[in-house]
């Protein structure tokens, strides 16, 4: 089940061995919370497990038994095929293992996450326009631990009952895969100024990773005009965010041409970089002013 499921499960049946997985921690640890919050008997134990799970509970009733990490021994697969009906075992693991009830806490999808920041920001008597909720994922690179903390500095900062998108850059801090977006869109609108100074604000980056990055952004801005099929069908080709899609066709719909020259023109640099003909920092140099190059 994923996680959104747990809660209304814990309300008709508890299972007797759970399994969590996933990145993101927020959830894993949640998840945690909710089951230990149906019996006040929680053990957090790191071995002897069989032999815990066996024990039977000092206060009567269910007993939870917690273990990150667990070794998935021939003796707790056994134990999982005949487990104790008034203990459940919860195992923090990547691990597969049978017999048990799996729960994941990967990154939700953004129908989920928007959802979830709406009720969030709800909850505190205030609204949010879309834009902004779509900022959050893709500043939060869809990790809800992130999204929480960034949330909670947001309902706190802000007196305003409707939080947009411009309140949302005041408060968290752009991503790198974010910037990078910005000084693509600097170099098509032709804004050398604000390219020069976005392109200052990298330094110590990797120049290749820039670069590489750079002719990324191009591309998706690139392909997101050029085809007429639904956000969520171009996320999924391009491996973004439908919100990121949406945003690309909105803002740059009149600088479809441009778009289209500079992205040929990035992939001749590149071309040009592998062939040794231009070294990584003048690419990127040539590629910032791109809009005159292209001219």
């Amino acid at each position: 089940m994923n996680f959104t499921e747990l809660r209304n499960h814990l309300k008709d049946q508890i299972r007797p061995a759970y399994v969590i997985s996933g990145s993101d921690i927020f959830l894993v640890n949640k998840a945690i919370e909710m089951i230990s919050a149906t019996s006040t008997d929680v053990s957090k134990i790191s071995d002897n497990i069989v032999e815990s799970a066996m024990t039977p509970s000092f206060f009567g009733g269910r007993r939870i038994i917690i273990a990150r990490d667990p070794e998935i021994t021939t003796q707790l697969k056994n134990y999982l095929k005949n487990p104790n009906p008034d203990t459940t075992l919860v195992l923090v693991t990547e691990n597969l293992v049978k017999n048990a009830e799996h729960i994941d806490c990967n990154p939700m999808d953004s129908v989920t996450l928007e959802k979830l920041i709406v009720n969030n920001i709800a909850k505190h008597g205030k609204k949010i326009n879309r834009d902004a909720v779509g900022l959050i994922i893709e500043f939060c690179e869809s990790n809800y631990s992130q999204i929480d903390s960034e949330l909670n500095k947001i309902v706190n900062y802000f007196t305003n009952i409707t939080i947009t998108a411009d309140d949302v850059k005041q408060v968290i801090n752009k991503p790198f895969s974010y910037k990078i977006y910005e000084l693509s869109n600097a170099i098509c609108r032709g804004d050398l100024t604000e390219a020069e100074k976005m392109l200052q604000s990298f330094d110590g980056q990797d120049e290749y990773m820039i670069f590489a990055s750079l002719v990324g952004s191009f591309r998706r801005l690139w392909y997101s005009l050029q085809t007429f099929i639904n956000e969520e069908q171009v996320a999924t080709v391009l491996g973004c965010k439908p919100f990121a899609v949406k945003i690309a066709r909105r803002d740059n719909k009149h600088l479809e041409k441009r778009i289209t020259d500079t992205y040929k023109y990035a992939l001749d640099l590149e071309y040009q970089i592998k062939s040794g003909k231009v070294g990584i920092n003048n690419a990127i140099v040539l590629l910032s002013m791109a809009t005159n190059m292209v001219q």
